[in-house]
């Protein structure tokens, strides 16, 4: 699967990571900095998830009025189709919102750690998935398990989803116990 990178400067890494890890198309995420921002560093799947998509998603997900809230962008055609949908957004909210729009320079991975907070929380769960370092990193379920356990996501999605992941049969319950209980 070919992949394209996008990264988002935000107030809080740990639930962006979770959220944007939760939209379909998402395949991996990297808590990190760019500079001495909080940021999340995304691969998606182009066919599932069009840039456009991803930028008005990442939008709907935060409240643009506080905190850092920061696009960046990779080519012109990144930087042209970001400030469309922000200018589309503001227009259609009628409010002022403080996004950036920001050429990429670098990523700093933040340490293992802040990896996959939400999912590092659920100790079962995280210790029979056997992933640390860079393995938890790539790792595309490790992505949606963090979504799923931070409360993003229905146990419908779930169980439209969990099967191609490979997960035994206690490691789903998990989820499903996590799911239902968020969902209440």
């Amino acid at each position: 699967m070919v992949t394209k990178e996008a990264t988002f400067g935000v107030a809080c890494f740990w639930i962006s990571e979770a959220i944007l890890g939760s939209f379909r198309g998402v395949v991996r995420t990297r808590t990190g900095f760019c500079g001495s921002v909080e940021a999340v560093n995304i691969d998606f799947d182009p066919k599932v998830l069009k840039y456009e998509r991803l930028i008005s998603q990442f939008w709907d997900s935060h409240d643009c009025t506080y905190g850092t809230k920061i696009i960046y962008f990779y080519n012109e055609e990144q930087k042209r189709i970001a400030e469309q949908v922000v200018k589309e957004k503001q227009t259609k909210q009628r409010k002022s919102c403080w996004t950036k729009i920001v050429k990429f320079s670098s990523f700093k991975e933040a340490g293992d750690n802040h990896q996959k907070h939400y999912l590092r929380r659920c100790n079962e769960l995280f210790k029979s998935l056997n992933l640390d370092g860079k393995t938890l990193i790539e790792s595309p379920v490790a992505c949606k398990l963090n979504a799923y356990v931070a409360g993003i996501g229905t146990l419908e999605q779930f169980e439209s989803e969990h099967k191609e992941w490979g997960l035994n049969e206690t490691q789903v319950n998990v989820v499903r116990k996590i799911v239902r209980t968020e969902s209440q």
